[in-house]
């Protein structure tokens, strides 16, 4: 099963149609700059960002509204897309999201309405037989649309549950479930023979890689320790990134500096060294995804622009989400542009 660049011409026409609807930076800009929640929520419904439009009285409920347009995004990118299994590169993550809640809540014996409204329901996988699996032993997982997918999920949840039992982290649950997602999406990028779909994957396994460095280089974690949290299929091969483990923060930007990831690791290495955190880590990948992204905007076949629109909307609905959260909390607006995202 490989993509076929040449059925997409009808899906990009819809695409490049709705992008017209997108948040742009001055929107973006006149939200932050007004002076409470209320009049950024009006600004929002004005721009028709969305369809699912929501009353002033009931700002509390925003994030229904930023739920429902990207249901709404993923729905009509699957009906449009000639061969929407190579969407589940993007679904699969709210897979993974949905398997990390249930399993958390199946450890901490969390009730399934509890659960419910952490759940997303983007996912690829049904999510009806997704909670059924975890509630009822001997329940079938539910099927995938690749070869020897639901075989790689059910083994990885054995492990996760194995692991956890002896170590009782939670971290742990999310380290093995992340790197399933990194590699489920590469094998998806592998078989369509897709390169943006390739790069995009690629990209972000080493991110991964980086951030997991330094996270687990500012607890003082063992070099060996550190060795196994690292995904394959990145620019940076394992060998690369066991010698890194092994150097201190202040040495790992020059381990990077021939790669697309040297400002990114400057800029990680710095704030470690002077606030002990990597609070801006999470921005400055996300920025780097998205440069990439964007040169889907040239792109005139193919699956790229429908990746790249979904991908745009997402990030939009974080913004709006950091936006009206920091209104409720009555930030200073320089606060909130220094966090906003770039704009695909």
């Amino acid at each position: 099963m490989t993509l076929n660049d040449t059925q997409f011409a009808h899906a990009l026409g819809r695409i490049r149609s709705q992008e017209a609807r997108m948040l742009n930076e001055n929107e973006i800009e006149r939200m932050i700059g007004v002076s409470d929640v209320k009049e950024a929520f009006k600004i929002l419904n004005e721009t028709g960002y969305s369809n699912h439009t929501l009353d002033i009285d009931k700002m509390d409920q925003f994030q229904e509204v930023i739920d429902a347009e990207l249901l709404e995004t993923a729905v009509m990118l699957k009906k449009i897309s000639p061969q929407s299994e190579f969407l589940n590169i993007l679904w699969y993550f709210y897979d993974i999201h949905n398997i990390k809640t249930l399993l958390k809540g199946k450890v901490e014996k969390i009730w399934e309405e509890d659960l419910d409204k952490l759940l997303s329901s983007l996912g690829s996988l049904d999510l009806e037989k997704l909670k059924a699996y975890f509630r009822t032993e001997g329940t079938s997982f539910p099927d995938t649309e690749f070869e020897g997918h639901t075989e790689r999920f059910v083994e990885t949840i054995r492990l996760v549950e194995t692991t956890y039992a002896k170590d009782e982290d939670f971290q742990i649950i999310d380290l093995i479930l992340d790197k399933l997602y990194l590699e489920l999406a590469l094998d998806i990028a592998i078989r369509s023979r897709d390169q943006f779909l390739t790069e995009f994957a690629v990209k972000n396994i080493d991110l991964f890689n980086i951030g997991s460095l330094f996270r687990m280089k500012l607890k003082n974690t063992e070099p060996e320790e550190i060795k196994k949290v690292f995904a394959a299929g990145g620019l940076l091969d394992k060998f690369e990134l066991s010698v890194l483990a092994g150097k201190s923060i202040t040495e790992i930007p020059n381990g990077l500096k021939e790669t697309h990831y040297k400002a990114i690791g400057q800029r990680i290495a710095e704030e470690c060294e002077t606030s002990k955190t990597i609070a801006t880590l999470e921005e400055l990948t996300k920025n780097h995804v998205t440069d990439f992204i964007r040169t889907a905007k040239s792109v005139t076949y193919g699956i790229a622009p429908l990746i790249a629109f979904f991908w745009a909307k997402n990030n939009t609905a974080q913004i709006i989400r950091l936006i009206l959260l920091s209104k409720i909390s009555k930030i200073d607006p320089e606060i909130i542009r220094k966090h906003i995202r770039k704009l695909y």
